[in-house]
């Protein structure tokens, strides 16, 4: 395991959603990230149900928003962008406060 408040950055491209429990998974984020550190990262947006590989899913960038804030409030939503037509994708960046 990392060292608390060791990374600057931290990558999680298309694996969040994968999380059987995404605030303990964004809390580990969060404790390896150093004062004003960036998790950039990249989800599919899905239709409820449609894949049994992912164990959650969203139907639009600020829905996962309202996700990310409910599951750790102490990482704040810098960036989201949808693009895709289709297997539309939300590109993310979380940010830790100081």
């Amino acid at each position: 395991p990392c060292r608390s408040r060791r990374m600057a950055v931290v990558f999680a491209d298309n694996g969040l959603e994968h999380a059987h429990t995404l605030s303990r998974a964004l809390y580990e984020i969060h404790r390896v990230l150093r004062p004003r550190g960036r998790c950039y990262g990249m989800l599919p947006l899905l239709a409820p149900r449609l894949s049994t590989a992912h164990l959650w899913s969203v139907s639009t960038a600020e829905e996962l928003r309202e996700v990310f804030h409910a599951a750790c409030p102490a990482l704040t939503v810098e960036h989201l962008e949808e693009e895709g037509d289709y297997e539309a994708q939300v590109r993310f960046v979380l940010k830790k406060g100081a």
